[in-house]
Order: structure tokens, then sequence, then C-alpha cells
């Protein structure tokens, strides 16, 4: 298991071995699991998930927009995202419960997804 990031801003815990096809990937948010009941994905569409979230992180705005999409893994979630400057805000919101938030600088949540991003394509190769 590698981690990347921290739990109380935004953490992704991911295995290092595929398990019948699947992966998996423990994510945390505001010392929040948000995979508390699905942590096993589909590399292929988590991976491409994840790169179009990274493109939207590195364009210059977002406001309020959806995020944590990727796919049945992150089904229990509802999250938005904007972009203010060089800081990212994240209001999520795991089934129906109070809503949390946690604000996190650009470049340390872009290098984050640059990193599991690498990870999960080691993994697919191995």
């Amino acid at each position: 298991m590698q981690i990347f990031g921290d739990r109380s801003q935004l953490c992704f815990e991911v295995s290092d071995t595929l398990e019948n096809g699947l992966l998996t990937i423990d994510i945390w948010c505001a010392n929040k699991l948000i995979t508390y009941f699905d942590n096993m994905a589909y590399l292929p569409s988590f991976t491409q998930s994840l790169r179009r979230e990274l493109e939207s992180l590195l364009g210059s705005s977002l406001s309020n927009a959806p995020c944590v999409n990727y796919g049945p893994t992150t089904d229990d979630v509802s999250a938005r995202i904007t972009k203010n400057g060089n800081m990212v805000d994240i209001e999520f919101e795991l089934d129906d419960t109070e809503k949390s938030h946690v604000t996190i600088e650009a470049e340390i949540l872009t290098g984050i997804f640059r990193e599991v991003i690498l990870k999960l394509e080691s993994v697919a190769l191995a």
C-alpha cells in the first residue's frame, strides 16, 4: 500500500497489486474515508477519471464544479470543487450526512493526482 497526500486534506491509499482485475484504493478527505462502502476500482476507468479531473484542475478556474467522480468506487460521495487562485476548496457529502469541507493548495493537489496516476499506471503494467 502506498500513500499519497494527507488524510486531513486529500489522501489516496493505493494497493500494490490487482485482485481479480480490481485495485484497492482508499480515499480520504478531511479525515473522512469516502470509499467506506466500495474501495475496489477498475483501473482503466478510475485512472481516466483522475486524468480528467487533473486537467480541470490545471485550467484557470473552477467554480462549484462536480469532482471525485471516479466511477462506482465513489458513488457514495457527492463533491464540488472551486479553485480560487492557488487554493482549491472541496466540499463533499457522504450519503446525506452533513457537508464537510477542505482547502488545499492547487499545486499540492495536482501533485497528488500526478503521483497517484503514475502509481496506477505502474500497477497496470505489472
